[in-house]
């Protein structure tokens, strides 16, 4: 392999490592580090995963509803229905018969295109390496696609290479996010159809925060008439 060749390899190994060190669910909290502002206050940061890459922006280490549905993660109020209904209800993930994969090397495919087969998004992902398994999910009685996915590999590397590099590429023309499987591996996990989640719509007024679409962020402040107004640094 060429110098070049090379020195491309390992710059894409080094961003593997980071974005999988990233959204692992098992990564640490720099919450006692001295030298970060945001994490001084243990009781107040205790349930949140920083990136280390960025200190305006960090991740859920677990599923908190009380924390996800605000920017900071520092929710003390269940602003709507549907995170007071993933306050009161359990998830087991282990009761589905149909999951059966290694939810270490198995990624959630989101934002399918209904019309896109289960072969496609197969063509899609095997770009990235061999898959083990793959399932697009659809209902039970129309057998509809619900517009997501599961997808399995042999390998972690390749597991880690379609974590990093599928997020946001098109598939049919939709924009996929493709993120770690969460339900068996973040502590507290709710689904959307109880409440919880992850991401949404504005429009929707239910936004869950603390994950790779919509991550914790500080939030900026401006001056109003009616004194601070607190809005999205996007």
């Amino acid at each position: 392999m060429s110098e070049n060749g090379t020195s491309t390899t390992r710059k894409n190994t080094s961003k593997t490592v980071k974005i999988s060190q990233t959204f692992s669910s098992h990564s640490n909290s720099n919450s006692k580090d001295p030298k970060n502002r945001f994490f001084s206050q243990k009781a107040r940061w205790g349930s949140v995963s920083h990136r280390h890459t960025d200190p305006e922006v960090w991740y859920a280490s677990e599923y908190d509803p009380l924390r996800m549905g605000s920017i900071d993660g520092t929710g003390d109020i269940l602003h709507d229905k549907a995170l007071l209904r993933a306050s009161k209800h359990q998830f087991d993930p282990n009761l589905d018969a149909n999951i059966k994969s290694d939810p270490k090397i198995t990624l959630f495919v989101g934002r399918i295109h209904l019309q896109t087969s289960q072969e496609s998004v197969r063509q899609f992902f095997a770009s990235y390496g061999p898959i083990a398994h793959i399932r697009l999910v659809r209902d039970i009685v129309t057998k509809v696609s619900k517009g997501y996915a599961f997808v399995e590999y042999h390998h972690r590397c390749d597991f880690e290479r379609a974590l990093e590099d599928a997020h946001h590429r098109l598939l049919d023309g939709r924009k996929l996010l493709v993120d770690y499987e969460r339900s068996r591996l973040m502590p507290g996990w709710k689904p959307r159809r109880l409440g919880g989640g992850l991401g949404g719509r504005k429009e929707s007024g239910q936004l869950r925060f603390g994950g790779r679409e919509y991550p914790f962020k500080r939030p900026y402040f401006r001056a109003g008439r009616k004194g601070f107004l607190c809005i999205d640094s996007n």
